[in-house]
């Protein structure tokens, strides 16, 4: 186990618990426990630590307390850390952290509604030893679902509970945007939303995407699969089309990612999936949610973050029978929050946000065939020994979107090649119907 020690600042979680209890007179205590809170890809773009320290405050009894704090710290790994700050991944969550959120609370805090996420204690950006300490959100019982979901897809329950909790997000986020910055909107205050972090177009040899490549390899592996499915031409120009539709996702990701000129737009998370949800249960139903890593924020459109849950973490058949009535617990979720915040009209009518999901929708398809089949490899992309990715793993993530596992489990596994199936089907579905 690598000496997690490195990352930790003990003057910062001194600060951390400061700022915890609200009281200058902490004094920390020896025996600190420092472990590894996340594996793999769970922490692909930083160091996900759980630290637990003692603490005592002076000039009182002594008595000792404890308290558990997340801190996330740049990955050492030179080809991820490269990834992260070509992304400038850790600087938008670390501003998110300390210049937005207060902005976020105190639009809430006019209709006494709470922040779907965790608190944070302490944040710092300044080169080298950014980190950030984060509530640990495990101690309320708050946990990512089941390792099944990954394959299965999320039910009704998770689904609803994910699409109110984004209505609730994005009100408070417009509702900051609009009382706390007059005139301006979140790109022009916060210059670093001015580009998306990930879906931007390659404009030279060293501005390119790290996941431009991934996106690009996808369409070789999807005419090589489509090629071995039943019930699908295999003359030259079905299969040109098909490449030529698959050659779109990128500047589809791109384009829909940025702010709708004439639309809606709000802060929107930017990276909502399975990964990055925390729900609390009782009897085992989900009740409460908190959405975690906010390293790919971005300004746009509300159906960026819908399609993004939606096709990462639905399967076709619940998306064909519930994305109707998801949207629209969604938008009463938006409603209700916004009204509560002093909002009585709400910028976008039910109408027109159904509408605007007709051109979104492109973005869904491009995310579900880019980055689905990945999370389809299930055990066989993450590791069962040590729960790290290697560079080696790394770098074939990026580079080829672990194209030869994919092709390899496609031709082995019947549970996989059946879902790879119906993942190819549905976008031939959507871009090549005839």
């Amino acid at each position: 186990m690598e000496n997690l020690s490195r990352c930790i600042s003990k003057e910062r979680v001194l600060e951390s618990v400061k700022n915890f209890t609200g009281r200058p007179n902490v004094k920390l205590l020896d025996g600190m426990e420092i472990l590894r809170a996340t594996k793999g890809v769970e922490g692909l773009t930083s160091i996900v630590i759980r630290v637990k320290t003692p603490y005592c405050f002076s000039g009182d009894d002594g008595k000792i307390l404890w308290k558990t704090f997340i801190v996330k710290a740049l990955p050492e790994n030179l080809f991820q850390l490269d990834v992260v700050e070509r992304c400038r991944l850790f600087v938008k969550e670390v501003i998110f952290f300390k210049e937005i959120v207060p902005l976020l609370s105190k639009a809430a805090a006019a209709g006494n509604v709470s922040l779907p996420l965790p608190k944070c204690f302490f944040a710092a950006g300044d080169g080298g030893s950014d980190s950030i300490y984060l509530e640990d959100l495990s101690e309320a019982g708050y946990k990512i679902p089941d390792s099944t979901s990954f394959t299965v897809g999320l039910d009704l329950d998770h689904s609803s509970l994910v699409m109110k909790t984004l209505g609730k997000f994005h009100a408070i986020t417009y509702a900051a945007e609009k009382l706390l910055l007059p005139s301006k909107n979140w790109v022009a205050e916060f210059p670093v939303f001015s580009r998306d972090s990930i879906f931007y177009d390659p404009i030279g040899k060293d501005v390119v995407s790290p996941l431009f490549p991934l996106v690009k390899s996808c369409v070789e592996t999807f005419v090589t699969m489509s090629s071995q499915m039943n019930g699908l031409p295999k003359q030259p120009d079905f299969t040109g089309a098909l490449t030529k539709a698959l050659e779109n996702n990128w500047p589809n990701l791109c384009r829909l990612v940025q702010p709708d000129p004439q639309g809606f737009n709000v802060l929107s998370h930017g990276d909502c999936w399975i990964n990055n949800a925390m729900f609390l249960y009782d009897g085992g139903r989900p009740v409460d949610l908190k959405i975690i890593d906010f390293q790919i924020s971005r300004y746009c459109h509300p159906a960026v973050d819908i399609f993004y849950f939606m096709y990462l973490c639905t399967r076709r058949e619940f998306r064909d029978k519930n994305l109707h009535s998801l949207v629209l617990e969604y938008y009463n979720s938006l409603v209700y929050y916004l009204s509560v915040l002093g909002f009585d009209v709400p910028p976008i009518t039910l109408d027109k946000l159904k509408e605007d999901l007709v051109k979104y929708r492109a973005f869904g398809i491009a995310i579900n065939s880019s980055f689905t089949p990945t999370m389809l490899l299930g055990e066989d992309f993450m590791p069962s020994n040590s729960g790290e990715l290697s560079v080696e793993q790394l770098r074939d993530l990026y580079d080829t979107g672990n194209s030869s596992a994919l092709l390899k489990k496609f031709k082995s596994d019947p549970t996989f090649r059946s879902r790879m199936e119906t993942l190819i089907r549905e976008f031939v579905d959507w871009a090549i119907p005839q």
